[in-house]
């Protein structure tokens, strides 16, 4: 998924991007995961600083840091820390949402949260002006899936 990201975004297809963050979130909802520590640094590593890829693979770090029931063989702390330290613009986007934000299942924001388009543009996956999908980032008690 993040080389078929990183593609649209080379190729500047913003409809694209915005479609395979549709069926990212859809899948993973669907399957009750989040991404994979490979997945949130390829993310960081392989596509641009302000790509919404990158916001959802910072949500989700953001997200399970704060689960106290966070499966330790699937997200292990040390591999957390050697990506936020190793990985450029993961130190400080962490802490910048940290600091402006509750912690939210990444999942369950709405779809428009992580695409390209403006807000009153109509959304290519949901065929909708994104003016109300797109929802601050809100504590809901929804746990990961331990997987």
């Amino acid at each position: 998924m993040v080389d078929f990201y990183h593609v649209a975004e080379k190729l500047m297809i913003p409809d694209l991007q915005d479609m395979i963050m549709g069926c990212l979130l859809r899948f993973q909802k669907a399957q009750n995961q989040l991404p994979s520590l490979e997945f949130i640094r390829r993310a960081y590593e392989e596509t641009t600083e302000n790509g919404k890829l990158r916001l959802y693979a910072v949500f989700a770090l953001h997200y399970l840091m704060k689960q106290t029931d966070r499966n330790e063989e699937i997200w292990p702390l040390d591999e957390i820390s050697a990506i936020i330290q190793n990985c450029d613009g993961v130190c400080k986007d962490f802490l910048l949402l940290s600091m402006k934000q509750e912690t939210a299942d990444p999942r369950n924001l709405g779809v428009c949260t992580y695409h390209m388009h403006g807000l009153e543009d109509i959304c290519p996956v949901t065929g909708k002006r994104s003016g109300g999908d797109r929802k601050p980032a809100s504590g809901d008690g929804e746990r990961p899936a331990k997987r």
